[in-house]
């Protein structure tokens, strides 16, 4: 969605109507002064743009609109439909023109809407390039208000990194902020943020003592989304304490979810992974089945990643047949799309499928068509990653010279990382 400042707009127009200078003017403006306008040396008053805009036939409100509301507007009009733009490419096409025009509080709006967007995606160091310009705009337009937006996005970066006590750390300030500033929604999500940190940190007496207060303030949340997910990190809490409560948020959280059958069936997979954590082994293979079941089929690509994250829970949990049944319809939907990530992702639970069955060669062949997939996109850090695992794999086969092979790739690639 291009912005143009005024002049620019009548330039446009102009040209593209195949008018003149002296054919826009007539005897009503000067050559001089229209061509000081159009390049941005003088700006017009009300008087002459209705005389520019009924000349064009256009609305002389598209003349007025400045390039600020133009960039508020786009900010509109990309979140409210996501899909319809190319959306990193927008934010980052009005945040560029927000720094040229020294519009600060734009800037940290479309940082604040670019860095979650990194995080959605899992793509944490384009996240992080971007923290010294956001906390340089925090700077320059500081208040309480963006210091907790900016702590809370902070947060979410190193949850992300699995750096739960730091993220913890960030929310605890935001909690603080939200008291001091009396705002409700801000302190929802620190809180709810703060119990999630505390879930992984396994914390779980911590969580427990906070969950009346998260309750109470779940009722302050009006976006149905967001208010899901609560009710469903609650439900998580009394799964795990084995209390009475579990399924009535969890069935508060399903009513709101509504025909988001994506959150739902991640939510059901959640319950899953807890429940084998818990022993309950029956339970949580109904719910892989119903959130196999639920997952909408129209976006393959979506479908084939969520498909492989369970067959990740299953081999984690030795749940070895019904692991290989869906791994194979993952490899045969991946080799259809031509996903490279997926392949790699596909012949790697392969292997070690194979592996905790017992075939060695068929754990070794798999794991090396893998890793020919993995160097064709992964980088450096990853790639150490796996030799590491590729050593270990090799040790526990009792395969002491490809186990060395592998140890010693790794230690060529740590070294220039």
């Amino acid at each position: 969605m291009e912005i143009l400042s005024i002049g620019e707009k009548i330039r446009r127009i102009r040209i593209y109507k195949g008018l003149t200078l002296k054919d826009l003017c007539s005897n009503r403006i000067s050559i001089s002064k229209m061509s000081c306008i159009e390049n941005e040396k003088i700006k017009p008053d009300d008087s002459i743009l209705k005389f520019i805009a009924d000349k064009f036939d256009v609305d002389v409100e598209y003349l007025k609109q400045s390039i600020r509301d133009q960039i508020k507007n786009n900010i509109k009009v990309i979140m409210n439909d996501k899909n319809k733009f190319n959306y990193e490419a927008e934010l980052e096409y009005n945040l560029k023109l927000s720094e040229k025009n020294n519009y600060n509080d734009l800037c940290i709006e479309l940082l604040h809407l670019l860095f979650n967007y990194f995080i959605g995606k899992n793509q944490i160091d384009s996240a992080w390039i971007l923290v010294p310009k956001y906390y340089g705009y925090i700077q320059k337009c500081f208040n309480d208000k963006n210091t907790a937006i900016y702590y809370i996005d902070i947060g979410k970066y190193l949850f992300k990194a699995e750096e739960y006590m730091q993220s913890l750390n960030y929310y605890n300030n935001v909690i603080n902020i939200s008291k001091r500033i009396c705002n409700n929604s801000i302190l929802v999500e620190a809180l709810y943020s703060k119990m999630k940190c505390l879930l992984m940190l396994k914390k779980y007496e911590e969580v427990y003592a906070l969950l009346d207060k998260l309750i109470k303030l779940a009722d302050c949340e009006n976006e149905k989304l967001q208010k899901a997910k609560i009710y469903h990190l609650i439900s998580v809490i009394y799964l795990r304490q084995n209390k009475n409560g579990f399924q009535k948020f969890r069935d508060m959280a399903y009513s709101l979810y509504e025909k988001n059958s994506v959150e739902k069936a991640n939510a059901m997979l959640n319950y899953a992974e807890i429940m084998f954590e818990m022993n309950m082994k029956d339970e949580a293979l109904d719910n892989l089945k119903n959130t196999l079941q639920i997952y909408p089929d129209e976006d393959k690509k979506s479908k084939t990643k969520f498909v492989l994250d369970i067959v990740c829970k299953l081999i984690k949990n030795d749940i070895l047949n019904i692991a290989e049944t869906l791994c194979n319809n993952a490899l045969n939907e991946s080799i259809e799309l031509n996903n490279i990530v997926f392949i790699e992702r596909s012949y790697y639970y392969k292997s070690r499928i194979f592996e905790k069955k017992g075939d060695i060669v068929s754990a070794e062949t798999y794991m090396s068509f893998s890793m020919d997939a993995l160097l064709k996109f992964a980088n450096k850090k990853i790639v150490y990653k796996r030799y590491m695992e590729m050593g270990n794999m090799y040790y526990r086969m009792k395969n002491t010279s490809e186990s060395i092979k592998y140890f010693n790739f790794a230690v060529q690639i740590w070294k220039k990382l």
